[in-house]
């Protein structure tokens, strides 16, 4: 058997919004889902990560929306043990840290929800390596137009009114 090489130290919630948005007519609610993390380094100890991820719901109808909006962040404290390669450190953290804190969100969202009039919402069962592959596709496009942008500005810089 494998030695198990990614450790959650610690969680903590930072953000919780949920709001209930009755249907005016009883009706099939949908949502829809987007995620987001950011991976940050512990300064001196290169196996520890500090993993932020972050999961929004809405109704997909928006011209009177019905159903569960939903905004949370979930914090990580991650370690790898000794001898984890950084592709391996790379990759787990993204993959198991996302399905690590969002399993965490899923009960805490069903035990918060339990109490609304709309009952119980739970997060659907997600294929968490989809899900890294299109936000690190996002990042990589946001890094393209930062890039883009700063190069744009650098040759035109901004003149200043007099």
């Amino acid at each position: 058997m494998n030695s198990l090489k990614l450790q959650l130290d610690e969680f903590f919630l930072t953000k919780m919004i949920v709001v209930w948005h009755p249907p005016a007519r009883p009706m099939q609610v949908t949502s829809e889902f987007s995620f987001g993390y950011e991976v940050e380094r512990h300064k001196t100890d290169t196996n520890k990560f500090r993993f932020s991820f972050t999961m929004r719901a809405k109704p997909k109808q928006q011209k009177s929306p019905a159903g569960y909006e939903i905004e949370c962040n979930i914090l990580g404290l991650f370690s790898f043990v000794e001898g984890t390669t950084e592709e391996e450190m790379q990759q787990l953290i993204r993959i198991n840290g996302s399905t690590v804190l969002y399993g965490i969100l899923r009960g805490q969202i069903a035990t918060l929800t339990g109490s609304f009039p709309g009952g119980k919402f739970t997060l659907p069962t997600v294929m968490m390596h989809e899900i890294v592959q299109v936000v690190e596709a996002q990042k990589a496009e946001q890094a393209k137009k930062s890039k883009d942008a700063y190069a744009a500005e650098k040759k035109h810089p901004p003149v200043a009114a007099v």
